[in-house]
């Protein structure tokens, strides 16, 4: 039984989540789910050395003798444990699946009711979900799914009504307008899903229907049923991120976002964060108060969080753009919700960066520079945001020393200079990507025009214009105004 290790009952048991194996432990010891007491023996034989399942004791034999001790190995014996411990396993992802899903557990409720013929059961429990469903607000494409097939089983149940009645005329009716609402939103997401694909991968996608769609939409949804409107409006942002088709995706969010899904929630503050993030990228600065609405919005509606984490990069992004529209307070809040949240491994240096960048913006730029300097054996990712920042500073300090002469022994200038000919060799020797080579490269021209005070203001405006492409362009434009 060389093949054991690898068989598929290993590789199931060896990504189950912790609560998944306490719970699975009580489903084979139960007698309503499984009745052969083996499988119980058998589970523990192997979790015994879950996390370590090359160890030379986990061995086939070692398992069969912790299920039948003392007797001699039996390969049938040994195959047959391993297809109904399989079997078993898979029998409980199901139950788990439908104790978790409303959906599903109310549908074989019904059945339930109906197979042991309690008629009026099975019409209460019908009647009470379809009242759940009216009044329900931004109904899924599943929802709409649920309700056609609620009404299908009252419809088709010859018991409770004839064909030719009312009561069957309003099933008929219901099944049919519910379908296409399924079909309708359903076309909506995937079309919005084609053309952002076709946008990244420039595939060519047939999207049929679309019009008639769009049009029977408006009189197939009720204004509070958002969902279709969302993934339309997502469609046509993406089609044409106009500031008009971004407005109005912007609008139905903020009316009705809250009541969405997570996942839902999540999607759509994506797609407005990607068109904003474009907006900055092509050098239009009014967006960045924008941008930190969407982040304040997405930590209000507690999105940041993904499997108990939040990755270091979107934690400093959003510190990055809180801080740009000085939002301190704000950002310190920010970090002490979710410093905890960061992975281990990148915890010290998102934190470091974090206090870095806060005290620059609390012009405490002597500390900004104490904390650039002990930050040694940086990433990439933190040598691309630490060395502008130290330029950055070097730049304030240089601005105060020549307002006040404070520190006339200083030559600021010279400093920042030689660190953007570092900046630049580093961007080369590291071989930084053309698209982000090209802002620090922007960003070091304008920063050397603004120390060497040969151009006007009007000049450095042209030059930040043409320049669309530009880290810290917000930081820029202010040191162009005080000029």
């Amino acid at each position: 039984m060389d093949n054991f290790k690898k068989s598929g009952v290993v590789s199931l048991i060896k990504y189950l989540e912790d609560d998944d194996i306490k719970e699975l432990k009580m489903f084979l010891k139960s007698p309503f789910f499984a009745t052969n007491k083996t499988l119980e023996r058998f589970f523990l034989a192997i979790i015994k050395y879950r996390g370590n399942f090359e160890h030379k004791r986990f061995t086939a034999a070692n398992c069969y003798n912790k299920v039948f001790p003392g007797k001699p190995f039996n390969k049938g014996t040994f195959n047959n444990m391993l297809v109904k411990l399989k079997s078993a396993i898979e029998e409980y992802f199901a139950h788990q699946e439908v104790k978790r899903n409303s959906k599903l557990k109310s549908a074989f409720t019904r059945k339930g009711y109906l197979k042991r013929n309690y008629k009026n059961r099975f019409i209460q429990k019908s009647e009470s979900q379809l009242e759940e469903y009216a009044s329900k607000k931004n109904k899924t494409a599943e929802d709409y799914l649920d309700i056609m097939q609620v009404n299908q089983e009252l419809y088709e149940h010859n018991n409770m009504v004839r064909i030719a009645s009312e009561a069957a005329q309003t099933r008929i009716v219901s099944c049919m307008e519910n379908l296409d609402r399924f079909y309708f939103t359903l076309k909506m997401f995937y079309s919005a899903e084609l053309i952002n694909r076709r946008k990244i991968y420039n595939m060519h996608y047939e999207i049929r229907f679309f019009e008639a769609i769009e049009e029977h939409g408006h009189t197939a949804f009720e204004s509070s049923d958002a969902m279709f409107y969302f993934y339309l409006q997502l469609v046509k942002l993406r089609e044409d991120p106009t500031e008009d088709n971004y407005a109005q995706l912007r609008t139905t969010f903020t009316n009705h976002g809250e009541s969405l899904s997570k996942t839902h929630q999540l999607m759509m503050l994506t797609a407005l964060n990607n068109h904003v993030i474009t907006k900055l990228t092509q050098g239009n600065v009014s967006y960045q108060n924008e941008l930190f609405s969407l982040y304040k919005k997405r930590d209000e509606l507690n999105l940041f969080i993904d499997n108990n984490m939040l990755g270091d990069v979107a934690f400093c992004n959003v510190i990055s753009t809180a801080l740009t529209c000085h939002k301190i307070k704000w950002t310190k809040n920010f970090i002490e919700k979710y410093k905890d949240t960061l992975e281990q491994s990148q915890r010290t240096d998102a934190l470091t960066y974090a206090e870095a960048l806060l005290a620059f913006y609390e012009k405490q730029y002597d500390k900004t520079l104490n904390i650039v300097r002990t930050f040694t054996n940086r990433s990439l990712n933190y040598d691309l945001r630490i060395r502008p920042l130290s330029i950055q500073t070097h730049y304030e300090l240089s601005m105060i020393n020549k307002n006040t002469n404070s520190d006339p022994d200083s030559n600021y200038d010279e400093t920042i200079e030689l660190e953007i000919k570092a900046m630049r060799a580093f961007l080369t020797n590291r071989k930084v990507a053309q698209h982000q080579s090209i802002r620090y490269r922007n960003f070091c021209s304008i920063c050397l025009a603004l120390i060497n005070g040969n151009k006007t203001k009007e000049d450095l405006l042209k030059l930040v214009e043409k320049k669309k492409n530009l880290l810290s362009k917000t930081w820029i434009l202010e040191k162009i105004q005080q000029t």
